[in-house]
């Protein structure tokens, strides 16, 4: 999860890098998009607040955390993110942010931790 004040994809001098973001919940908790910039690729993430247009496998919406005020960014039983990860080509972790397994549904969760029942 990315929980920052917004994601500068910006490339002003050109240089050649990737960076990719993927199963990630990137927000910035005020009502300014999140992403700057087009030198990022972005799939199957949570994007809050942000227009659609980028990428077309992105929500945008809000990811339903506990206590986002409070930087608590465990999710809520209605949460979108909820087994909504898809499997990743270069990192799926074994276990959340807390140690929680993962899977503990039909699905990956998409975030840094998973739903605990």
């Amino acid at each position: 999860t990315c929980a920052a004040s917004y994601a500068s994809c910006d490339n002003p001098s050109n240089y050649r890098r990737t960076v990719h973001f993927e199963n990630n919940i990137l927000t910035s908790g005020t009502t300014d998009p999140v992403v700057y910039g087009t030198a990022c690729t972005f799939e199957n993430n949570v994007i809050f607040p942000q227009e659609p247009g980028i990428g077309v496998t992105n929500l945008h919406v809000d990811p339903q955390f506990v206590d986002s005020a409070n930087r608590d960014s465990r999710l809520q039983a209605t949460s979108p993110a909820i087994d909504a990860a898809v499997p990743s080509t270069t990192f799926t972790p074994a276990a959340d942010f807390a140690g929680v397994a993962r899977p503990q549904g039909a699905g990956h969760d998409i975030g840094a931790y998973e739903l605990a029942p």
